[in-house]
């Protein structure tokens, strides 16, 4: 039994819930600080448990897994500035409720209008769009138009994202909010006393199956 508790401690609550072993788990999206329904249900069923085991406290860890976190906070921070773009070129007042666009839904001008309005915010400057080889000697000239915007909509869209930042901050924060989300789901019950629940920041995170695992401790 020392043993056990030793090497699989949710094994001993086994008795209490079902699923004990896999609440110790729990799996984010990369990028993502929001808990999944699911998960914080399991979280809910454990601090049931652990309330019948007051001499028990849980760990819960702090951090991320740079190497799927980065990409998706990337392409998070490049998504928020663009909608904040597309806001400015369709002239949405702070206080317009109305839900943006989906960018893809734009019309050809109307992405180089988004893309350009972000790129000069970025710069400072307009930016320059290359030419692009010029059609076949007479293609009409909205066959000709279609892959100039096209061009036009690749090379702002690669020159905006590569002016992106995600530093070492940003993952910081991302494992706090993971964290905080796991001990407010744990604590929302209002039965499992804060003083049992810590946030650590040697514990265990790694990316799992595509996404970021915390690995909860029990001592």
């Amino acid at each position: 039994l020392i043993v056990k508790a030793v090497t699989a401690p949710f094994a001993l609550l086994g008795s209490l819930f079902a699923g004990s072993e896999e609440a110790q788990f729990v799996d984010f999206g990369p990028g993502q600080g929001e808990l999944p329904p699911a998960q914080a249900e399991q979280l809910a069923s454990l601090s049931k448990a652990l309330v019948g085991k007051p001499g028990l406290q849980l760990e819960i860890p702090l951090g991320g897994a740079p190497e799927i976190d980065g990409p998706a906070l990337l392409e998070r921070r490049y998504a928020d500035a663009r909608a904040s773009a597309m806001r400015t070129v369709l002239r949405k007042k702070p206080d317009d409720a109305t839900p943006l666009p989906e960018f893809e839904s734009l019309e050809p001008k109307q992405k180089i209008d988004v893309l350009t309005a972000l790129v000069q915010k970025q710069t400072g400057a307009a930016p320059k769009v290359p030419d692009p080889p010029a059609p076949p000697e007479g293609t009409p000239r909205a066959e000709a138009r279609a892959p100039r915007d096209a061009a036009a909509i690749e090379y702002l869209g690669l020159a905006a994202r590569a002016r992106i930042v995600v530093d070492e901050g940003d993952g910081g924060t991302l494992g706090e909010e993971r964290a905080e989300a796991v001990q407010h789901a744990l604590l929302g019950g209002g039965q499992l006393e804060p003083s049992r629940v810590f946030l650590v920041k040697n514990g265990k995170v790694a990316a799992k199956d595509g996404k970021v695992r915390l690995e909860l401790g029990l001592k």
